[in-house]
């Protein structure tokens, strides 16, 4: 049997070296210059040698020890010839790279002091190989003569052709069909060996892109395979990988597997982050469930898991909760988890090590199940979106290392948060310390802070620096008492709050000059979108930056207005001169016979931006409002027909200014 094998190799091993010798690309690129006499001699003595090896064969088959050797020393003379003209294609490859620009793009085509690529040297290298080729192959062929070994016909096979059926088409058939005949020699070769005792193990090498995973998994899903053996598991060893992002895999149900009996300390050792979203039937972390695995993620700093609304739990540690089971984690994000419950799948005790020591950032957005919150001493920025109360109620605990913290609630509000809410958040708090120091506060449709009795809550913020507030139905006017506890805010921001209109009818009664500063030290008010907004708070002189967007029933900007006596400019803007649009009717705007001066100034302001304000018909007119202002952009306010004298004396000195076409020539004039 050895001998057949061996014979069967040598034939198409010596037209492979008869092949090669006679590529074209050899002669184009002069790569065999110096040794045209070698060349022609091989390219003479192989078809010679191809057209006797059938009888050559025949004889060593019939145990002629003489045949037998011939073959054996061609076959060592035909893989040396191979490797020899293996080095000959890839230095015409590279002289072809060459002329074509490849090393210019990569960048190599440099002078060196020392070439690694000199026609010389590989002349001289090359032709000792080639001629020591050439020799033992004229002594095999002076033997062969001397065995007599006679031409035989071959007879011609039939083609096989390929497949033209419409299943070679088909995805999910034409890997299974290109590879059965590997996948069928290796299910035998398992089935075979099954009751071995022994481990066995079957590599599958070859460069990438060649199908070994996939004939890895077809063997995995063979019915005899999972007939066969009672366990079977599909297991990664990805030691180097930092990054994994697994989306839509609806059919995965678990990401590790392992054995029973196995003890491996990290599936992932270098996992960075892990990112998991819309997996459908993921439920568990671990195939086995019920045991209790090692650590998984020593090294893992960012966890993203949205979408998966089969999962209840993140992995755990070990049995005894020794150990964090995340102990690198710096950064969750859970979203849209209607299973999820709890933080581990065996929750520790009290006096066990905190469950993430070293998270930072934690997002939890719509995991209705989930009513607590995990040990994180480290925690820094927490954003909660449709949270349950209890879960609400731990986030006092957390104050202390707190820098950011994001509430949101979408949709209408089923469940309302009871008084317990207010009196746990108030009460919450060190006896020593009466405020928390949190410095940032986002409040997205999260309406318990504009309730009645809420005027204790913030109390609590008056370290506060920025605050943002979005789509909060329950802010309809000005919280004047609550923002009296707000003396060190620097940012407010009030996006789409579409119930808000101004000041409470009790505040509209109060006189303008009994009325406190309202955050003092507001350097920055940015108010978008708010549909039903009326009139802007009285803001304090500290203000530096003021952008109003989209509110179409705004009507003024610097507060509640007051009838009084006329402000120092307010000559020059009774005789300002009337405005003559450049449209086609040749209507005129005149001035309004009189214009009201508004409370407060803002000696501060150094941006002012408004747009796509249709009801604004007036702005400040005192010496102060702008005397320190940089920037105006006035864009889409149509009723705003005549700036203030004070304001266009300022128009020449600002590094910034926008008026829309409909207003530049206007307020120009």
């Amino acid at each position: 049997m050895g001998e057949l094998v061996t014979s069967m190799v040598i034939g198409p091993l010596v037209h492979m070296v008869k092949e090669k010798a006679s590529s074209y690309l050899l002669e184009q690129y002069k790569v065999m210059e110096g040794m045209e006499v070698q060349h022609k001699i091989l390219k003479r003595k192989l078809p010679a040698i191809l057209d006797v090896i059938s009888d050559a064969e025949k004889q060593a088959s019939e145990h002629r020890e003489g045949a037998k050797a011939w073959l054996e020393e061609l076959k060592a003379v035909a893989y040396e010839a191979n490797e020899v003209f293996d080095e000959f294609k890839y230095e015409a490859l590279r002289r072809e790279a060459k002329k074509n620009g490849h090393y210019t793009k990569l960048g190599i085509d440099a002078v060196k002091l020392f070439p690694t690529h000199n026609r010389v040297v590989f002349r001289y290298k090359m032709g000792r190989k080639l001629c020591r080729i050439v020799q033992n192959i004229e002594v095999l062929v002076a033997e062969m003569n001397a065995f007599g070994f006679k031409f035989e016909p071959q007879s011609i096979e039939s083609k096989e052709w390929r497949l033209t059926d419409s299943d070679i088409f088909d995805p999910m058939n034409i890997a299974s069909r290109s590879r059965d005949e590997d996948k069928k020699l290796l299910v035998s070769i398992l089935l075979s060996q099954a009751s071995n005792v022994k481990l066995a193990v079957l590599p599958i090498v070859g460069m990438g892109g060649l199908g070994k995973t996939t004939l890895a998994k077809l063997i995995y899903n063979e019915p005899e395979i999972q007939n066969h053996f009672q366990l079977m598991i599909w297991f990664w060893q990805l030691q180097d990988l930092q990054v994994l992002r697994l989306d839509g895999f609806h059919g995965l149900q678990y990401l590790c597997s392992i054995g029973q009996n196995s003890e491996i300390p990290s599936t992932f050792p270098k996992l960075k982050e892990l990112k998991l979203t819309n997996l459908k039937s993921f439920n568990r972390w671990w195939e086995i469930n019920e045991r209790q695995e090692k650590l998984d993620f020593p090294q893992l700093e960012k966890l993203v898991i949205k979408g998966c609304g089969e999962l209840t739990s993140l992995p755990t540690s070990d049995s005894n909760m020794s150990e964090p089971a995340l102990p690198a984690l710096k950064e969750l994000e859970l979203c849209d988890l209607n299973q999820f419950e709890r933080w581990q799948a065996a929750e520790g005790t009290q006096d066990k090590p905190p469950t993430f020591p070293n998270l930072e950032n934690i997002s939890i957005v719509k995991c209705p199940e989930l009513t607590s919150l995990p040990e994180a001493p480290k925690l820094s920025v927490l954003d909660i979106g449709n949270g349950s109360e209890q879960m609400l109620l731990c986030i006092p605990r957390y104050m202390a290392s707190l820098s950011t913290l994001r509430l949101q609630h979408e949709g209408e509000e089923t469940t309302p948060l009871t008084e317990r809410f207010l009196i746990e958040w108030v009460d919450g708090k060190d006896n020593q310390n009466r405020e928390y120091p949190l410095p940032v506060m986002k409040l997205v449709g999260f309406n318990v802070f504009f309730r009645s009795g809420a005027q204790a809550l913030w109390a609590c913020f008056a370290q506060l620096k920025d605050l943002v507030i979005i789509s909060c139905d329950g802010l309809i006017h000005w919280p004047e008492r609550e923002f009296q506890s707000l003396v060190a805010l620097r940012t407010l921001v009030i996006q789409r709050c579409s119930k808000l209109k101004g000041f409470s009818p009790q505040a509209l009664e109060q006189s303008t000059s009994g009325r406190e500063i309202l955050l003092p030290r507001l350097e920055s008010l940015s108010i978008h979108e708010c549909e039903s907004l009326v009139e802007i708070f009285n803001a304090p002189p500290s203000l530096k930056e003021m952008d109003i967007d989209d509110n179409p029933k705004l009507e003024s900007i610097f507060g509640q207005q007051r009838h009084g006596p006329a402000g120092p400019c307010s000559d020059n803007i009774v005789s300002a001169v009337a405005l003559e649009p450049s449209s086609p009717a040749g209507d005129r705007f005149s001035p309004p016979e009189s214009l009201e001066s508004h409370s407060g100034e803002l000696p501060s302001l150094v941006q002012l931006n408004l747009h796509h304000c249709k009801s604004l018909a007036s702005l400040q007119d005192s010496p102060q409002a702008y005397s320190s202002l940089q920037q105006l952009i006035i864009n889409e306010c149509p009723a705003l027909k005549v700036l203030p004298t004070c304001l266009r004396q300022q128009l020449p000195s600002l590094k910034r200014k926008y008026l829309d076409a409909h207003h530049e020539g206007l307020f120009l004039v």
